[in-house]
């Protein structure tokens, strides 16, 4: 399974013209990717035919969210229930855990599938919290291990572990390691940014050549 960024409806065009599974849909990559807005939301999951997971991140200061800035978080994902969003994407944080209060507040009102995010890598013992976040009805948390993918694989063969389907590897995903690391992790899922750019640059579009050799690599 591969997952591709998307910033805007020709991105997510290309994307689905050149095999990729499934897309996030975030902008302002520089930022670490933000959320979209719903209106742009709309004409793009209306329009692509695989699924759309969108980023709920307004701002790129902290992964710790207050009162008001969550409440924000939570109307907008009721927002995106009018529209074709399969998944959400998110990420918050509380004392280097996961907040698991705003966890259960969100699928108390999202039904859909919904990705935990990069901010997992900030968090105290990855394996204690990313067993106790597949315990709960998340569907996938994304990691690179650690902060550099190749040099994070003895987290990664940990997590995969406990939950191979669940594990979704992102940040630093590229043409260079990606079939080393899907004979390692064969069920996991992948999740590809700068890596499927030309220049592997967000200032960059997305490669069709390189998303058609990465098709090639399925095992």
């Amino acid at each position: 399974m591969y997952e591709v960024i998307i910033s805007n409806m020709e991105e997510g065009i290309l994307a689905e013209i050149n095999g990729m599974d499934r897309v996030e849909f975030a902008v302002d990559m520089t930022a670490d990717g933000l959320s979209p807005e719903i209106e742009k939301v709309k004409e793009v999951t209306s329009r692509l035919k695989i699924p759309v997971h969108v980023m709920v991140r307004f701002n790129s200061e902290s992964f710790h969210y207050g009162e008001t800035e969550f409440q924000h978080m939570l109307n907008y994902i009721v927002a995106l229930k009018s529209t074709n969003t399969a998944g959400i994407v998110w990420g918050g944080l509380i004392n280097k855990a996961p907040n698991y209060k705003q966890i259960e507040m969100i699928l108390k009102i999202w039904d859909r599938k919904f990705t935990f995010h990069r901010a997992f890598e900030h968090c105290e013992n990855l394996e204690m919290h990313y067993k106790n976040l597949t315990d709960l009805p998340i569907d996938h948390i994304l990691t690179s291990g650690g902060n550099q993918l190749m040099k994070s694989l003895e987290t990664l063969d940990k997590l995969y572990k406990i939950s191979c389907k669940k594990l979704l590897i992102g940040g630093g995903v590229s043409l260079d390691n990606l079939l080393f690391l899907m004979k390692r992790y064969p069920d996991a899922q992948y999740h590809l940014g700068r890596g499927v750019r030309k220049d592997e640059s967000w200032d960059r579009e997305l490669d069709s050549t390189r998303m058609k050799q990465i098709l090639e690599l399925r095992i």
